[in-house]
């Protein structure tokens, strides 16, 4: 967007000019993500969520720990490899891939801080619920990934075992698990809803990946 900049579509958009082999332009993007004075997301420690609006007196900056797009930067290499440290180790130090891997966001939003929208109504009006800090194992199969990504093969390993348990949850494959209990739909939202088909193709990449200790995408 001409106005604004979220890394989880950062991410999947550099991944994309550099399998279309367009190198001066994901150079030019991950120069903007990374270092940019107006327009970067990094912050030292982690990618931020999204940038908004960085017109004359308009900012909007999101934050919180997003953890589906700062995942992908690891894997889709956005992120360099001291970055990518950093990632890891932030997730390790607040306890985001516990009870398993891995919860949407860091910290919880909860209604009446400033990142607070009416909209969240919808869907994540309660703390580790669906998508305001539940766990999703599809985000966990990147997280295996991006251990995996930095040689980091017993810590994937645990996490991939992990992130087993999660899945045979009934019912199995579920869409979303709280993200302090670790049970399956602790809610009406998601309707404890299994058999979801992207959790089970995320695991299988992972999976796979650890056995030849490569990321295979």
């Amino acid at each position: 967007h001409r106005y604004g900049h979220t890394i989880n579509t950062e991410a999947l958009y550099y991944k994309s000019l550099t399998l279309l082999g367009k190198t001066k332009e994901a150079k030019k993007l991950k120069e903007t993500i990374n270092k940019s004075k107006d327009d970067k997301l990094w912050n030292g420690e982690y990618y931020i969520s999204y940038r908004w609006k960085n017109h004359n007196k308009y900012k909007e900056i999101g934050d919180w720990f997003e953890s589906l797009g700062n995942l992908m930067a690891i894997v889709f290499d956005l992120a360099d490899k001291n970055q990518s440290n950093k990632i890891l180790l932030y997730i390790k130090k607040h306890k985001i891939d516990e009870p398993y891997p891995i919860k949407t966001l860091y910290p919880t939003i909860k209604k009446g801080s400033k990142y607070w929208h009416d909209y969240f109504l919808d869907a994540g009006a309660t703390p580790y619920h669906y998508s305001n800090a539940g766990i999703w194992t599809y985000i966990g199969g990147f997280y295996v990934l991006a251990l995996i990504k930095q040689k980091k093969f017993k810590e994937a390993e645990k996490a991939l075992e992990k992130l087993a348990e999660a899945n045979m949850k009934k019912p199995y494959f579920s869409e979303w698990l709280n993200g302090k209990t670790g049970k399956p739909g602790d809610s009406n939202i998601g309707n404890k809803a299994g058999g979801q088909g992207w959790n089970a193709g995320m695991y299988i990449l992972a999976y796979e990946s650890l056995k030849k200790k490569r990321v295979l995408i």
